[in-house]
């Protein structure tokens, strides 16, 4: 920031109160206020010469000037500071200054990785590579988002993340280095038939988690793609006379499926002796939180699977998201009726291709996934 606007610089104050109050801070803010944690970050105007911020967009406060380091008044440990308190005084900032839409973009990043942690606001020191990896599979597998639609949120966490980083002195630990933060033209989701055959038919003996990933693979496909999240919390009850009847956790509906062989030699395989309540072996361990041990599985079997694509020659990121577009594709490839599998399977309407199925018949739908599953 020039000189000649040393009237006008940015403050960040450590207040050690229990909630957000940027100067001028708008009911606008729908985070402003939220008690977030013990310390924390209140962003004002020095007014050395009396102004107040005008509400207006300012030419000598745009995003594109970074604020000083000696711009900051520091009256707590920064390692304190979260990324919630952060991201709200920001968002207050840009609101002040007549940026509305960045700050609700601000806002709505935050509210979906309060989503991924729970409610927990985590203190910007503690964001690492694994804990931002984790957020993306959190986006793509829980959230069913694109690529590209998680790629919208995590550029926008890095970008609070590295403004943190310049203002407050927080070593910055590169977390954003493993995960995509670009824009795809299109992106292929799907396997063919011929490559989910050769995925099968591979000697991943000697590799337990490459040979446990890629069997979870098999099994939400065999699952008429299920997703990895109803996958972890299937319990043993759910399966009877030979039928897995659930209800899928992002929309509500009550799905069957009949059991087939090939599912339960998968089962046979890799029992759940730990937690003998759950049909899979994906939340294993008592005393830690199922929903965080189902996230950290995820992580792991996609670090495999991608591994495993490069074996294959595949040209994407190979993820359980992947199975579930593979059953669409492959149905539609081997003469399903499209009523059975919509067209739209995971792009635009999800809750659509779910009535299809349940309209169609258990009966047709049935067949179709039998026939398929035969075929491997």
């Amino acid at each position: 920031m020039s000189s000649s606007r040393k009237d006008d610089k940015f403050l960040v104050n450590y207040s050690g109160e229990t909630a957000i109050s940027g100067e001028g801070a708008s009911s606008g803010n729908q985070l402003s206020g939220k008690k977030l944690g013990k310390t924390a970050v209140k962003l004002h105007y020095g007014k050395t010469h009396g102004r107040k911020p005008s509400g207006k967009a300012d030419r000598h406060h745009s995003n594109d000037e970074p604020l000083s380091k000696n711009s900051l008044s520091i009256k707590s440990d920064i390692r304190k500071v979260t990324i919630g308190e952060f991201s709200i005084a920001l968002a207050e900032k840009d609101l002040n200054e007549g940026r509305n839409r960045l700050s609700e973009i601000k806002n709505t990043t935050m509210r979906s990785f309060l989503g991924f942690t729970g409610g927990e606001d985590i203190p910007i020191c503690k964001i690492t590579p694994e804990l931002v990896a984790e957020y993306e599979e959190y986006l793509q597998e829980d959230c069913g988002l694109t690529r590209n639609t998680s790629s919208f949120y995590l550029r926008n966490l890095r970008s609070i993340y590295n403004q943190a980083v310049a203002l407050l002195g927080i070593k910055d630990v590169h977390p954003f280095g493993s995960v995509y933060t670009g824009v795809d033209k299109t992106v292929r989701r799907a396997l063919d038939f011929d490559k989910i055959k050769k995925l099968k038919s591979l000697d991943l003996s000697k590799t337990p988690s490459l040979d446990f990933a890629r069997d979870m693979f098999l099994m939400s496909f065999m699952l008429r793609g299920m997703s990895f999240v109803d996958m972890a919390f299937l319990k043993v009850s759910d399966l009877t006379d030979g039928v897995i009847h659930y209800r899928r956790k992002k929309t509500g509906q009550d799905l069957n499926i009949k059991w087939e062989n090939q599912m339960q030699k998968i089962l046979s395989k890799w029992p759940n002796s730990t937690r003998p309540e759950y049909l899979l072996p994906i939340i294993v361990k008592e005393g830690i939180n199922d929903t965080r041990q189902y996230r950290t599985e995820l992580f792991k079997i996609n670090t495999s699977l991608k591994t495993i694509g490069k074996m294959l020659g595949v040209d994407m990121p190979l993820t359980m998201y992947v199975a579930r577009h593979s059953w669409a594709t492959v149905a539609k490839q081997k003469g399903v009726p499209i009523g059975v599998i919509s067209e739209g399977m995971g792009h635009t309407s999800e809750n659509t291709t779910l009535v299809y199925l349940g309209s169609m018949g258990q009966g047709q739908v049935d067949n179709a996934n039998k026939k398929i599953i035969g075929m491997l």
